[in-house]
């Protein structure tokens, strides 16, 4: 790094050393900001495979060598474990429903999956009347025996419903790679043990479902 005083034209080089996925603090000299107003701060990677990537914000070093393909190979990964599950899916669908229905119905819990967070703060939400009750006329803040049994026809379907569906936002490598962060072997063992738990359920419930076509 290199910290330029643009009045005097004095230079200050120094090298610096990261660690992976902290960000470093730099300390410019007390002195080169006294005497000048502007000060031009030129970063620049010591190994030929890194390199360095500006935006609007910060400034994030990337090493080709080590992580920057890997990183990608682990998202490729992911992702393919994704859509494996998906297709799964859409097998365990086909064993009793039409193929177009099939299709449709592992997209709609492909989506479900997506917003599995926004349904789970509903379902908590739905449940709780001191937080929405300031909002609620005064009629409607008395028990009602009947909004009490709509509420939970709605949070049970909705809880269950967040237990059952795959989270697919597990799978989003996308916020690794946007922000330069290490995808660790962890994140990838714990996406493809929970492939596999999802696929042996959704193959066992095929196996089963099929069974049972073929003796009747």
């Amino acid at each position: 790094m290199e910290i330029e005083d643009a009045g005097t034209g004095q230079c200050k080089t120094s090298v610096l050393s990261a660690k992976i996925d902290e960000p470093l603090t730099v300390k410019i000299d007390r002195e080169i900001v006294k005497k000048s107003s502007t000060v031009n701060i030129t970063v620049f990677p010591i190994h030929s495979m890194d390199y360095i990537g500006v935006t609007g914000e910060d400034a994030k070093l990337y090493s080709v060598q080590k992580g920057f393909i890997s990183n990608y190979i682990k998202a490729i990964c992911i992702t393919f474990l994704k859509f494996l599950l998906i297709i799964t899916i859409a097998v365990m669908g086909s064993t009793y429903l039409s193929a177009p229905v099939s299709i449709v119905s592992a997209l709609v819990v492909f989506l479900c999956g997506h917003i599995l967070d926004f349904v789970k703060d509903f379902s908590l939400l739905i449940q709780r009347y001191d937080v929405h009750e300031h909002a609620l006329p005064t009629v409607l803040k008395k028990p009602n025996i009947l909004l009490v049994y709509i509420d939970y026809l709605i949070k049970k379907p909705l809880e269950w419903l967040t237990v059952i569906l795959p989270d697919f936002k597990r799978f989003d490598s996308l916020k690794f790679l946007l922000k330069g962060i290490n995808i660790s072997w962890e994140t990838v063992g714990v996406c493809l043990g929970y492939t596999a738990l999802y696929a042996g359920i959704c193959l066992f419930i095929s196996s089963v479902i099929f069974k049972k076509r073929e003796f009747f």
